[in-house]
Order: C-alpha cells, then sequence, then structure tokens
C-alpha cells in the first residue's frame, strides 16, 4: 500500500523567507512519517522585500535554509526531488533554491520531441555542479484536476513525472543507496556523460536503470553465487564461494519482511504466493536477485 502526504509550506498572499522554514517543518514531519521519497514544485529567489533576495552567488546548494534543510533530508535516506523553475526566458533565468543543492536530484522540462522546454531553468549551481540532473516532459503534459483531464506545463509537473519514475525504482530495489540511485539515474539519462544547461544529463529513463541493475547483477551471479530454487517452497538458498554477511527480503511494496545474518539460506515456507526481492549484502558488494515464492 502506498501512502501519501500533502504538506503545504507556501503562503499564496505573500513571498517571505519564513517559507523556507514552514518547508523544513514539513520535511522533518515527513521524515517522522517514515517518507521514502520528498518531491517538491517550488522555488526561491525573490521576496516581497528585496533585501532578502537572493543572487545567483547564493545558489551554492548551501547559502538557503530551504537548501540547507533539503540536503539533510537528502542524506538521511529520502529522496528528494525539486522542480528546477520556470524562469528560463527571464532575465533571471537560472534554477532557484533548493534546486541548487548537489543532494537534491532537481528536474528540468522537455517537450514531446524531447527538446528543452523554453521555460525550464538553466543551471548549474553557483558551484558548478551539474543542475538539473535530468529532465522530463514539462510541456504539453496530462494531468487530473477535480475528476477531468487537463494540459498543463511546468517544471512543476516535470518533478512529480520523475518522483513516480523514483517511486518504481524504490520498489524494485528497496535497499539500494539513494546516492546510487541518483548517480545511476544521471549516467542512463539520453544525454550522458555529456550535459546542458537546461536539460542536465538529459531525458530521464528509468527502465534503463532497472534493466541495467538486473543485467549487471545476473552476469555477476553467473561468476560468483546463484539462488535456488527459483521458485522457492519453503528455504531459498545461496550457493557461493564468498562470505553472506546478509540476506534480506522484501515485498512489493519495499517492505523488509525477513533478515539473517552470516547465513546462506533463508526460509520463505510462511510467506504467501508471488514475487520478492532478495538483497545479498557480501563483504564488499551488495546484489539483488528476484524470486518466486510457490
Amino acid at each position: 500500500m502506498l501512502i501519501f502526504y500533502l504538506y503545504r509550506s507556501e503562503n499564496a498572499a505573500v513571498e517571505i523567507p519564513e517559507e523556507e522554514l514552514y518547508w523544513i517543518e514539513a520535511a522533518e514531519e515527513a521524515d517522522r512519517k517514515g517518507v521514502d521519497i520528498i518531491t517538491s514544485s517550488l522555488g526561491y529567489n525573490v521576496f516581497d522585500e528585496s533585501r532578502y533576495n537572493y543572487t545567483y552567488a547564493n545558489m551554492d546548494g548551501n547559502t538557503s535554509f530551504i537548501a540547507r534543510g533539503a540536503g539533510i533530508a537528502a542524506e538521511k535516506g529520502i529522496f528528494v526531488l525539486a522542480a528546477a523553475g520556470n524562469a528560463g526566458q527571464q532575465p533571471w533565468h537560472y534554477l532557484m533554491t533548493p534546486a541548487d543543492n548537489a543532494k537534491v536530484f532537481s528536474i528540468g522540462s522537455v517537450d514531446s520531441a524531447g527538446n528543452a522546454s523554453a521555460f525550464s531553468s538553466f543551471g548549474p549551481n553557483a558551484l558548478g555542479v551539474v543542475k538539473p540532473d535530468g529532465s522530463t516532459q514539462g510541456t504539453g503534459t496530462t494531468t487530473v484536476y477535480d475528476n477531468a483531464t487537463l494540459i498543463v506545463n511546468g517544471t512543476s509537473i516535470a518533478t512529480p513525472i520523475a518522483a513516480g519514475g523514483v517511486a518504481c525504482l524504490i520498489q524494485a530495489f528497496p535497499a539500494m543507496n539513494r546516492e546510487q540511485m541518483r548517480a545511476k539515474l544521471r549516467q542512463t539519462a539520453s544525454l550522458y556523460p555529456a550535459h546542458t544547461d537546461q536539460m542536465g544529463y538529459g531525458i530521464l529513463n528509468f527502465g534503463s536503470l532497472y534493466n541495467l541493475v538486473l543485467n549487471t547483477s545476473e552476469t555477476v551471479k553467473k561468476d560468483r553465487f546463484s539462488i535456488f530454487p527459483n521458485p522457492a517452497k519453503s528455504i531459498l538458498n545461496i550457493a557461493s564461494e564468498l562470505e553472506v554477511e546478509s540476506l534480506e527480503i522484501y515485498d512489493n511494496l519495499g517492505r523488509l519482511i525477513r533478515k539473517s545474518n552470516n547465513q546462506k539460506s533463508i526460509k520463505v515456507e510462511d510467506f504467501s504466493k508471488g514475487t520478492y526481492y532478495l538483497k545479498i549484502q557480501m563483504k564488499d558488494k551488495v546484489f539483488y536477485e528476484k524470486f518466486l515464492k510457490e
């Protein structure tokens, strides 16, 4: 079962620095709830009182309260996504905070042909970190509102699309390190290893990352280990000359349901029939295997 929490930290009547603190409070509450993903479609650079405005030099991921808070959330294991912004055709055409934080996965917008949306804000951040990290479709994108479909534009729709892909990856590989996941998403994007200031490393390809992880695991498995029987009835075994430090089994919702340490087998007899995911922790490697319970 997926659970969604909606927190509103924006005061639409004003643009004040306190809103950054409201966002941090919402992130703290989300962390207490145990969320895996935060997707945020707002950004700051200009306030009602100009003395509080940020400069491009401030877009370094460390200056604003919201960027620092978002970075802490990412360090705690939450996958934080933030819209790069829609300022691409404005005098201030740069991304906005918190998308400037290096650990925040910032999202730009493309159209259906794969071209950068003219409105999508430009990176990099002030320290030269490539931003946005990647892009999804934010021009002419279909969404749902008030029981009807409509077409919208903006990095604010591109970002939740990316968040949906990330949710699928976390479900498939629940134990994968979030920094590793961010890195692999960049590496499987359409432009990598090249990048542009408006698209980052390009259009994100979640299916490519999924297949890459499975194929890598399959290749290594042939050389270093195998699991049997698959499908399994009562016990799942690991055949390997290497030491297995731990085995963890996750269900389709990404929930850890069983763990064993220093064992090369794990009981599954009481599991319901279906698909499960096995995390195998060896001394210096982590592998993921999908198996069926009969």
